[in-house]
């Protein structure tokens, strides 16, 4: 390791043979720059495409039980249209029973009535007969028989009337239970059509769900595939970060004993001549945040040595530049301390 003065510090980093190995270490710092951010990009890329995948996952899972209730919906529904078809059919066959007996009570009212009508004819008849007879002033025993026979045809006819009457209000009661009957199949129709209704829509809208739930297992899936191939990119720019490191540890190393110096990879140090307690050092990297000064590539510093880059300051331009090494030692002790 060599003890350096600030102009032989200088002189030293404009050097041809300096000059090409930074040439080399610049270029290796810029393809482990690309790999690095490259690396950190594609790592990132697939954390999201994993966390992606697994939320595509959670949502095709929630579309599953969406479907299995829909499905049971659907299910529900269909079961509601047997049971009201059957109900339905139940009801329409005695509304067919209780139809034909409305209509044999009609047909009995409709004769009943003809009996009755013939009844009325029948009386009207002997009562024309009689009173012809009453005229003539005829008593004999043909009167006798024609009054027998009209009081018969008034007994005939009230029996008539009295069978009419009975059957006119059964048939009320038939047509009633007829008409209620009929209501209810219509009701039976109704609620059918609506439950076929809705079986149909709750049955297409589980079919809708399930087959989103496939295509969001099937994203997921695509989704895992992308991570992965990102994660094998990832893993070879990683390899090729490895190889730059290595590249730029070797470089380093070269410049420790090419240019008597050491360095842990940022700076390059050496011994002031001028001064033990003083380090000068040269910065391989621009630093503009952490330390109390900006660095650029290849700005000349010194520091103490006891104090470390807490202390870094920039040397004074005179002191790079002169060739007088007392000014060089006025400039260095003006510098640090």
């Amino acid at each position: 390791m060599k003890s350096l003065r600030p102009h032989e510090l200088k002189d030293l980093i404009h050097s041809p043979a300096f000059e090409a190995w930074y040439g080399g270490l610049k270029e290796v710092d810029q393809k482990l720059a690309v790999a690095t951010a490259r690396h950190r990009e594609l790592t990132t890329q697939a954390d999201f495409a994993l966390w992606r995948a697994d939320r595509t996952q959670a949502q095709g899972d929630e579309k599953v039980y969406d479907a299995g209730a829909a499905e049971e919906t659907a299910g529900e529904a269909g079961s509601t249209v047997t049971t009201i078809e059957n109900d339905s059919f139940e009801a329409l066959s005695s509304f067919e029973t209780q139809r034909q007996r409305a209509t044999d009570t009609w047909s009995a009212l409709g004769a009943a009535e003809q009996d009755l009508e013939d009844a009325r004819e029948r009386v009207s008849e002997l009562q024309a007969q009689l009173t012809a007879r009453e005229k003539a002033g005829d008593s004999g025993g043909e009167r006798d028989r024609l009054h027998g026979a009209f009081d018969e045809a008034n007994r005939q006819r009230d029996v008539c009337v009295e069978a009419a009457t009975r059957l006119a209000k059964s048939l009320e009661i038939e047509t009633a239970k007829r008409d209620e009957l009929w209501r209810k199949v219509e009701r039976d129709w109704s609620s059918s059509f609506v439950a076929a209704m809705a079986w149909a829509e709750h049955s297409f809208r589980a079919k809708k769900i399930r087959r989103e739930s496939e295509e969001l297992f099937e994203k997921a899936q695509q989704e895992r595939a992308r991570a992965a191939e990102l994660s094998q990119q990832a893993i070879e720019v990683k390899r090729d970060t490895g190889t730059y490191v290595a590249e730029r540890d070797r470089l380093v190393a070269q410049a420790c004993t090419e240019f008597e110096c050491v360095s842990s990879g940022t700076f390059l140090f050496w011994p002031s001549a001028n001064d033990m307690n003083l380090a000068l050092c040269v910065s391989l990297v621009e630093e503009l945040r952490h330390l109390k000064i900006q660095l650029a590539p290849l700005m000349m510093c010194q520091i103490a040595r006891s104090a470390g880059l807490d202390s870094i300051e920039p040397i004074a331009e005179k002191a790079r530049g002169g060739d007088d090494p007392r000014l060089n030692d006025f400039f260095e002790r003006k510098t640090v301390p």
